[in-house]
């Protein structure tokens, strides 16, 4: 039988005092920014390792998202962990060149219009 890697796996992942459900994003905001940008970096990095698992997964960066953005503790530290969390995102998909030209298209044929 195979260990399954569920979300409440990932260090980030869990229940608050605050909250009735899981939250995608219980990293206490400690420090300044930089310590907050590295810690965002390790949370990146299991998420990341969470991604790389051959199990179908849920998807949770919407999640993760949302609950950053619900945060009521704005700090320093807080917006160090989103800086370090997606910049390291955004160096794992520009390492893997996931490019939207991979898909047929340039940077210049996506419209940020809605079409009618």
């Amino acid at each position: 039988m195979r260990n399954r890697f569920k979300p409440t796996d990932l260090p980030f992942v869990g229940n608050t005092k605050a909250r009735q459900r899981t939250s995608f994003w219980t990293v206490p905001p400690k420090g300044d920014f930089a310590k907050g940008s590295m810690t965002g970096t390790k949370m990146a990095a299991a998420f990341l390792r969470y991604l790389a698992t051959k199990d179908t997964l849920p998807p949770i960066l919407p999640q993760i998202v949302l609950d950053m953005a619900q945060r009521t503790d704005i700090s320093d530290a807080l917006h160090g962990q989103i800086v370090g969390f997606f910049s390291t995102l955004e160096q794992a998909m520009h390492s893997k060149d996931l490019q939207a030209k991979s898909e047929g298209e340039s940077n210049q044929s996506i419209s940020l219009t809605t079409e009618s």
